[in-house]
């Protein structure tokens, strides 16, 4: 839990302006662009335990049993969240057949065909435009593609 959930909007100020004073000791040649990045990433970090903070002081929080039809919705992305321990080490999902399928029918179709062979610097590429083209998604990427 966050260590910020007691503060107020002006010690969040004052502990933000003192990193943020840190860090410009540390970075004295940083440009305009490269501060903006540095209190765009300080201010995401304060916004995330400010949330994590209110979710969990919410009678909401405890969703644990619920059936994950009825699990809150991540608000980027939209997808169900999964509960704590559902999750390998590193934040990734416990793996799925859905995601061994998808392995077998994007990635070793294509290059564990007959008498193929990959140099490695190619294979991250080639991926990348056959997750493309296999989620029908090529006019809207083919523009980043070229």
């Amino acid at each position: 839990m966050s260590s910020r959930k007691q503060e107020t909007p002006q010690d969040v100020r004052t502990s933000l302006e003192a990193e943020m004073t840190a860090w410009r000791t540390a970075h004295p040649a940083a440009t305009l662009t490269e501060i903006e990045q540095a209190l765009d990433t300080h201010l995401a970090r304060v916004r995330a335990e400010l949330l994590d903070a209110a979710a969990h002081a919410s009678p909401a929080a405890d969703w644990r049993g619920a059936p994950p039809d009825q699990h809150p919705l991540c608000p980027e992305c939209g997808t169900r969240l999964h509960p704590r321990g559902t999750q390998l080490p590193g934040g990734w999902p416990i793996g799925s057949g859905i995601v061994e399928s998808a392995n077998t029918l994007v990635v070793e179709a294509r290059l564990k065909g007959v008498g193929m062979h990959w140099a490695r610097e190619h294979v991250n590429p080639m991926l990348a435009l056959r997750t493309i083209s296999c989620s029908e998604r090529w006019h809207v990427c083919w523009t980043d593609v070229r």
